[in-house]
Formats: structure tokens, C-alpha cells, sequence
């Protein structure tokens, strides 16, 4: 979504409204199970739409800490930095990295929705993107880029 906005390759419209079904989706799939048992229950639907939010969540939490100075493909070239350091690609690298991008509320979110059964998965969901400083629900909000709060 980062790179089709920046390219002006779809509409604003397009963006939100993948986003919000992106957001359905995730929440209608976290009634049923985490996000890491989505392959043992054959829902591998997740790892797009949650995948997506948990994305958007980054590219925010890293544009806030570093002032905008960064972004999600610096994010995701220091992860793969790492994980060729390390020899392994597993969720404890991308959410150290995370943090090493200054954004430890956004690590522990991800982190909670990746392992956390949800009986709300909506106000969960809605509630952290919020506190990572993503609202793609207002009214008249560009998601990406623009959606992150200050």
C-alpha cells in the first residue's frame, strides 16, 4: 500500500477502503485463533490482512520515533539486516528490530496480537492501531501516507 500511495498508482479511496477490509477481516479471523496459529487453522487469509495492519502499524510507530526522518522500508531493511546477521527470520528478530527503531509500544502490540487469543478482536485491533498512531477510521483521513498521528 506504502509503495502503490507514493507511486499515486490507486486512489486514497482504494487505500482506506483495503484498509478497512483488511481491518474486517483480521478482526473476524482473531475471533478464532492468533495470528501464529493461523496456518494450523488453515486461515492463511491472515497473514494478508493482519500482515497489512501490522505494516501500517510500523511504518507509523517508526515515522513517529524517528521524527519522519524514517519510515517502513527502513524498518524492513534493518530487519533484514538482521536476520542475515543472524541466520533465522522469526518474530523475536522483526520485534527486536522494532524496538531498536525506538518503538516498544508498537513491538508489545504486534506481539499481543501475534500470540493473544481476542474475545474483541475489533476494539483491540482499533485501540492499538490507535496507540501506534494509525487511524484509518476518521472520516476524510488519508491512510498512507498522512494516516499516522502525530
Amino acid at each position: 500500500m506504502r509503495a502503490l500511495s507514493d507511486l499515486n498508482a490507486v486512489s486514497q479511496g482504494y487505500i482506506k477502503q483495503r484498509t478497512l477490509d483488511a481491518f474486517d477481516q483480521c478482526a473476524l479471523e482473531l475471533t478464532s485463533h492468533p495470528v501464529s496459529q493461523a496456518a494450523a487453522a488453515g486461515a492463511f487469509g491472515d497473514y494478508y490482512s493482519c500482515g497489512l495492519l501490522m505494516n501500517l502499524a510500523v511504518d507509523c510507530a517508526v515515522r513517529r520515533a524517528s521524527r519522519g526522518q524514517r519510515d517502513l522500508f527502513d524498518f524492513w531493511g534493518e530487519f533484514l539486516a538482521s536476520v542475515e546477521t543472524a541466520s533465522a527470520w522469526n518474530q523475536e528478530i522483526f520485534l527486536e528490530t522494532l524496538d531498536g527503531e525506538g518503538a516498544p509500544e508498537t513491538a508489545a502490540f504486534l506481539q499481543s496480537l501475534a500470540i493473544e487469543p481476542r474475545t474483541k478482536p475489533g476494539d483491540f485491533l482499533r485501540h492499538g492501531l490507535a496507540t501506534v498512531g494509525l487511524s484509518p477510521f476518521a472520516e476524510n483521513t488519508k491512510v498512507i501516507p498522512g494516516g499516522c498521528l502525530p
